[in-house]
């Protein structure tokens, strides 16, 4: 059986982001990128605990898709804790990502056009290239570099 695969496969790159993760599985490594915070601080017993109620109360609604949005109850918890702190704002307006490259990227797709050019301080996050859709320049500490 032949398979032919699709002609955007020619086009993938390396990808500096698998490469520096997989060495960060490496026994004895303590990475300090970002994106990789260090598993001690995780909040183990604090996600066990949530995660448990969560899954008494409303497993089906867990464990299924959501809207795109954001979950409607974080949403709304949202609203009024940013509303305690007088901004005035809808659970409507609210957006819940599943993590910052999303947001960034929603950012990213709202304030810029496909063939802009868009300076960035370097280093920056490996993956900024793919959502601004254009050209992009690095500077280094103030001096830009063409």
């Amino acid at each position: 059986m032949n398979l032919t695969l699709a002609a955007r496969n020619a086009r993938m790159n390396f990808s500096a982001l698998r490469e520096i993760l997989k060495l960060t599985e490496r026994e004895g490594v303590l990475s300090l990128a970002g994106g990789v915070p260090s598993a001690e601080g995780f909040p183990v017993e604090a996600l066990r605990g949530a995660s448990a109620k969560v899954l008494r109360d409303t497993p089906q609604e867990a464990l299924q898709y959501a809207a795109m949005e954001g979950h409607g109850p974080l949403r709304e918890w949202m609203a009024a804790h940013l509303g305690a702190q007088s901004r005035k704002v809808d659970a409507g307006q609210a957006l819940i990502t599943n993590g910052s490259q999303r947001g960034l990227e929603l950012v990213a797709k709202l304030l810029i056009d496909a063939g802009s050019t868009v300076a960035f301080e370097t280093p920056t996050d490996l993956r900024a290239d793919m959502w601004i859709g254009g050209d992009s320049v690095t500077c280094m500490a103030g001096r830009l570099s063409l």
